[in-house]
């Protein structure tokens, strides 16, 4: 670090460092609202870290704009400084400017409302966690940055890389929508997480500060190790950009790799994967103008990073490919139902496993969906202690049994029956489900089953058209066949 730049540093940007600083404080302040003095700490310390999150995009942008303009990239360039002290001093200094804004906030909740009640030694733990999760985002967003070659380019390129989770996220919950039968969450985000550092850190960073001592079951350690990738990259790209950098690419088109062709590249092959589902499970000539949306859309990037319009023949090539393969992908994964991950749920995780049946039936046969206007609806929830599944084994097969054929159908051919067969673990003291699952079964449960099932059940019929007959609108199974054999 070379000491008299980074007084340069303080001295140029005093004025925003110090305007910087009431607006954090004052919104950490100003938002944390709960009134115990202990939640208040830990709300000071969440409000802060998002806001140094925030600070870690714009301060690289602030410090590292002096590259892309040709006024400037010469006479910084030319310091009597070396290229590692230039960058090792931005990097502290905007790591000084952050972490000092949330280490006295911090301070200061802890001071004023958390001793006593906040045990110092998570202080420092978000200290010290906040103060990597600093460095990461310092070191990536930088990189990001300068792989363009003026400031547009490189907000667009920095933008489209952090904002990547939001098309990733929404595509897989529409692809597992479309391709494994019964899964219908969306952002699931198991994968999707680790496209972004920001995402993970901060998923991270709030549960360990989630109100207890200590890091809490949410804090994942993968994050982390991911997190630590993201800073060795980040540190060797800003290395690469930075160090090696030509003054001469001030200004000029961004044409590195891991730009404009990888940004474009990389959405188009997330919208093709979903027009690819689409096509998959149930073709429509709709999807030949999504592709030909694509295209234009892929092609006008292109005129948009080389700044003229050209045909080139060669990315044109590169998008078809891309749609072909895309296209296959989708395909085997149809075929290979969801490359098996249809069938690999468990039913013995969490604390109670649940059941949950509706169907809108025939009022004359329970067991076949309804194609008249008189129709009745059966409902049924069964719940299963996990610990306990063998002592039902019978029952729970006859219920697999319906979920294998729901599966089976679901892959057969595209129809949306009236019938939803819920399936879900739920976890002890929580209201949060995991292996939640939805099916729409072809094939019901016939009134035989639902006569077993009411052994271990209420199971409940509903017709909305007997309100004299039916008291409350809904009977017993075993009532609603006494009064149908009667009504006959």
């Amino acid at each position: 670090m070379n000491k008299q730049y980074f007084r340069y540093l303080a001295h140029s940007y005093r004025y925003l460092i110090a305007f910087f600083f009431a607006v954090y404080f004052s919104l950490s302040i100003l938002y944390a609202m709960p009134s115990d003095a202990y939640f208040r700490t830990y709300e000071m310390c969440r409000i802060a870290g998002v806001l140094s999150v925030c600070a870690c995009f714009v301060l690289p942008i602030l410090l590292f704009t002096f590259v892309h303009k040709r006024s400037s990239a010469d006479v910084y360039h030319a310091l009597p400084i070396s290229r590692k002290e230039h960058r090792i001093t931005i990097l502290l200094f905007c790591f000084a400017v952050i972490f000092g804004y949330f280490l006295l906030t911090c301070l200061f909740g802890y001071l004023f409302y958390g001793i006593g009640r906040v045990r110092i030694l998570s202080v420092l733990a978000m200290l010290g966690y906040m103060a990597f999760a600093i460095l990461t985002l310092l070191a990536v967003n930088s990189a990001l940055y300068l792989l363009g070659n003026n400031i547009l380019d490189g907000l667009v390129i920095l933008a489209a890389y952090s904002l990547f989770i939001l098309p990733c996220l929404i595509a897989e919950g529409v692809i597992t929508e479309r391709m494994i039968a019964g899964t219908n969450t969306f952002f699931s985000g198991s994968v999707a997480y680790l496209l972004s550092p920001f995402v993970i850190l901060l998923h991270n960073f709030f549960n360990l500060t989630s109100y207890q001592s200590g890091i809490q079951y949410g804090f994942r350690i993968l994050y982390l190790v991911v997190a630590a990738v993201y800073l060795v990259l980040g540190w060797f790209g800003l290395k690469q950009e930075f160090d090696k950098r030509r003054s001469e690419r001030a200004e000029a088109i961004s044409d590195h790799p891991l730009a404009y062709p990888t940004v474009i590249n990389m959405y188009a092959i997330i919208l093709l994967l979903v027009i690819g589902s689409s096509v998959v499970r149930q073709f429509s000539y709709d999807a030949i103008l999504a592709y030909l949306a694509v295209l234009v859309c892929y092609t006008a990037g292109t005129f948009l990073y080389r700044r003229k319009i050209e045909i080139d023949i060669r990315r044109t090539g590169i998008f078809f490919l891309e749609a072909i393969i895309t296209l296959a992908l989708m395909w085997a994964c149809w075929k290979t139902k969801g490359f098996g991950m249809a069938y690999r749920y468990s039913l013995n995780q969490g604390y109670v496993l649940t059941y949950e049946y509706s169907a809108a039936v025939e009022e004359d046969d329970l067991g076949k969906h309804f194609e008249k206007e008189q129709n009745v609806y059966v409902h049924f929830t069964l719940y299963f202690s996990t610990d306990e599944l063998d002592r039902n084994a019978e029952l729970i097969r006859l219920l697999e049994q319906k979920r294998h054929e729901a599966i089976e159908s679901f892959y057969r051919k595209y129809e949306d029956y009236s019938v939803t067969l819920r399936v879900y673990n739920r976890e002890k003291h929580s209201d949060s489900v995991i292996n939640d699952y939805q099916y729409h079964p072809e094939v019901l449960f016939t009134e035989e089953e639902l006569n077993y099932i009411s052994q271990y059940t209420d199971v409940i019929v509903q017709d909305y058209g007997n309100y004299e007959v039916w008291e409350g609108n809904e009977v017993s199974l075993e009532d609603y066949l006494d009064w149908r054999n009667n009504k006959h």
